[in-house]
């Protein structure tokens, strides 16, 4: 790196880590022991974070494609925890930013058919541009209606939650979409406590894997893989970003952006 260089930055992770303990010698920084402290976030004008922490922009990406960097890598690594394979068919649970980029990295890992849940017509249209080959609404039975459909009966290989919140209502849907012995990849955030019977998920042989950031696998640290992604021209993803504001207007962008109605998706904070 030099002084000048566009980077995107690990900053739960590797940019914090003490590569020095057992979780960094294997490359999950995320579960540093002795992590260094905070010294501001993305929205500061100067932040302090490890060399290691940093991955430089490929020269055909704008700062649009590096604030999508950090969210690409989010599902780029729930897939590779779950040794996700090619050829594989998926189901999204959710189309919001975390959904719809779980759409392009299913499509760049080779899947065979990818199925999405979505609320809002605005995320559905998002999810097909993102390669979706099916898009289904949000109403109780549908997604695992067309899980079931397209697979004659047997459930989709990988299913992804993406939504999270406060029910185990996403948990289940999920666990009703996979096959027997099929995989649920945990995107979303469970902020509180959540009730689930395990009883059909325990029949079924459903693995269910959290997956939490970022880390190095097999030499390659997620960051990379979705830079990637993003370079390569065949991906859409920058098209999910439906609002910007300025740096003096960022209490509106934090409004739009949780208010789902409103058509936003991904909201950028330009300096």
């Amino acid at each position: 790196m030099i002084i000048g260089d566009r980077v995107a930055i690990d900053n739960i992770g590797a940019g914090k880590a003490c590569n020095d303990c057992y979780f960094c010698k294997y490359g999950q920084f995320r579960h540093c022991v002795s992590p260094a402290e905070e010294t501001g976030g993305g929205f500061s004008e100067y932040i302090t974070r490890r060399p290691n922490g940093l991955f430089k922009l490929s020269d055909k990406m704008d700062w649009n494609d590096g604030a999508l960097v950090e969210p690409m890598a989010v599902s780029v690594h729930g897939f590779r925890f779950a040794q996700f394979l090619p050829g594989e068919s998926v189901a999204i649970v959710g189309s919001s930013t975390i959904g719809l980029s779980a759409i392009s990295v299913a499509k760049y890992f080779g899947a065979k058919t990818i199925i999405a849940s979505a609320k809002y017509p605005h995320q559905a249209e998002a999810a097909k541009n993102m390669g979706a080959d099916i898009v289904v609404g949000a109403e109780p039975g549908e997604l695992e209606e067309k899980c079931f459909e397209i697979t004659q009966g047997i459930g989709v290989d990988i299913v992804v939650e993406t939504i999270g919140g406060t029910s185990a209502g996403p948990l289940v849907q999920a666990a009703k979409c996979v096959k027997n012995t099929g995989k649920v990849i945990v995107l979303g955030g469970f902020r509180n406590p959540v009730e689930i019977d395990f009883l059909q998920p325990m029949i079924k042989e459903i693995s269910f894997i959290p997956a939490t950031c970022y880390a190095n696998i097999n030499g390659k640290h997620d960051f990379e893989i979705a830079i990637d992604i993003l370079s390569s021209g065949k991906h859409p993803y920058k098209k999910i970003i439906s609002h910007e504001y300025s740096l003096d207007k960022i209490q509106e962008g934090f409004n739009i952006a949780y208010d789902k109605t409103s058509g936003s998706i991904k909201v950028h904070i330009i300096q």
